[in-house]
């Protein structure tokens, strides 16, 4: 084990972009990042994101670290269940990071929000996207929306989420994007802004000044953690 504490020194950033509402929310903290993306109409996708923002940010002050996986793994039934009681009836993707004091590291993904691990030059993890790909039925009059989500949080839509576990290093940066960002940049841009400025703050308003000039589709949002080793 490390001489110390892991924790996340982290930054959020946003635009609104050409739509009309704010669908998106994030959350950050020394032990938790998450973006999330509403979807369906009107004002509701905007409450059901923040409302997936919070549940996520709060889950390392509301579990044991070592229960954390177990948590995770639940939370997008968890959250169904909630969203239902509170009467909502949109849905909202996800990319959350999860950091425990002893550098234990969860990414957990479910729609077409994006979580990115760079350390030092290589880029350690990319999550797949959970879009429908797959070719329609024989005999059918199209492909299926390849835009169409098959994993995304929602009342009564249970499935597995996206999971992985890695164990940090000091200077990790993890990047956490709704889709509104990340299909206006590539890999090489990412690994190109972390290494032009270690300062989250400066490392999201580039990378949504970069997605902006491509000419935003959607909503736009970014967080971005620096993993750091404290003493003491």
């Amino acid at each position: 084990m490390a001489d110390g504490a892991f924790e996340f020194v982290a930054e959020g950033t946003q635009l609104t972009g050409p739509r009309a509402e704010q669908n998106d929310a994030f959350a950050f903290g020394p032990y938790s990042a998450v973006v999330a993306d509403g979807m369906g109409g009107g004002a509701g996708p905007g409450m059901v994101a923040a409302e997936v923002a919070e549940y996520y940010g709060q889950l390392p002050a509301s579990v044991r670290a070592g229960e954390l996986e177990d948590a995770l793994r639940r939370a997008p039934d968890a959250l169904g269940h909630q969203l239902l009681r509170h009467g909502h009836e949109d849905g909202s993707t996800v990319s959350a990071a999860v950091l425990a004091p002893d550098g234990e590291l969860w990414l957990t993904n479910a729609g077409d929000s994006m979580s990115v691990l760079i350390r030092g030059e290589r880029l350690m993890y990319v999550n797949p996207l959970h879009n429908v790909s797959a070719a329609a039925p024989s005999g059918s009059k199209g492909l299926p929306n390849p835009y169409q989500l098959n994993r995304y949080i929602a009342p009564m839509h249970s499935f597995a989420p996206e999971l992985v576990h890695f164990q940090a290093e000091d200077g990790d940066i993890v990047i956490l994007m709704s889709d509104g960002v990340h299909t206006n940049l590539v890999d090489r841009d990412l690994i190109e802004i972390v290494h032009s400025d270690e300062r989250p703050a400066s490392i999201g308003y580039e990378i949504l000044r970069r997605a902006a000039s491509h000419s935003l589709k959607d909503n736009a949002t970014c967080v971005v953690a620096s993993v750091r080793l404290t003493k003491g």
